[in-house]
């Protein structure tokens, strides 16, 4: 075993050993709860939310930020920087579009995106997955992006 595995397993055997991904028929399977850091339970997230935080993630992510994916993201609070003029706003449902159907496990995005304040975009985003629709929302600012939720 090298270092790192033997690091990895202890951290593991620590909280009691890894345990089973949560059976699903979709195919998604699960990943950690982890929308912008890892919870400290290690929580993990179920097929949807683990969809949801991945596009989440997806619109937060500079576009070169992952060094093996140079065509990887689209950072939404880029274009809050400058403020936004009515033609840019009416763009944003395609730039979403565009970015999340590049993962083919979304199928379809269908993108609403309103300005709450001067300073505040609100987007409500329907991802047709084979597993089904889901709705993300998210708040984003020139500084900051929130997941707001999912359903």
């Amino acid at each position: 075993m090298s270092l790192l595995e033997d690091i990895l397993g202890s951290v593991v055997a620590s909280f009691g050993g890894p345990s089973a991904p949560a059976a699903t028929v979709d195919g998604f399977g699960a990943d950690l709860d982890c929308a912008d850091d890892l919870r400290d339970d290690l929580r993990m997230a179920g097929p949807t939310l683990a969809l949801a935080q991945a596009a989440y993630r997806r619109l937060t992510t500079p576009r070169g930020g992952v060094i093996d994916a140079p065509d990887y993201g689209f950072d939404l609070r880029s274009l809050l920087s400058r403020g936004m003029t009515p033609a840019e706003l009416a763009a944003v449902p395609g730039l979403v579009r565009g970015e999340l159907t590049k993962d083919e496990r979304f199928e379809d995005v269908e993108t609403r995106a309103r300005m709450l304040d001067s300073a505040t975009l609100e987007l409500v985003i329907r991802c047709h997955t084979a597993a089904g629709p889901f709705e993300l929302t998210m708040n984003v600012t020139a500084a900051a992006a929130a997941f707001a939720g999912v359903r």
